[in-house]
């Protein structure tokens, strides 16, 4: 299941689910964030350290699936002990 919106986008199947918005948000200055979802845990990605220009901020589906490409091009997924919940665990 997916949904996008002005101010998040999801996709969710499997038992993995992806996240990025308004709703999760870095504690220390409010940014915006990625975070992927499994049995495992979560990982954390602020908007920031997803790489890309300020200008695509609130591009959600851009934001969204740039933080899958990093989560998989690192083999966070495949790795439940790499998955901690905390804040910028990913980048």
């Amino acid at each position: 299941m997916s949904s996008i919106s002005s101010d998040y986008a999801t996709l969710d199947g499997g038992g993995i689910g992806f996240y990025y918005g308004y709703e999760v948000t870095d504690p220390d200055d409010g940014e915006w964030c990625f975070q992927a979802t499994t049995k495992h845990g979560k990982v954390t990605i602020p908007f920031p350290k997803l790489g890309l220009s300020d200008s695509r901020r609130f591009e959600c589906a851009e934001c969204l699936m740039r933080g899958i490409e990093i989560i998989l091009d690192r083999g966070l997924l495949m790795t439940p002990s790499m998955f901690k919940e905390k804040q910028n665990d990913a980048a």
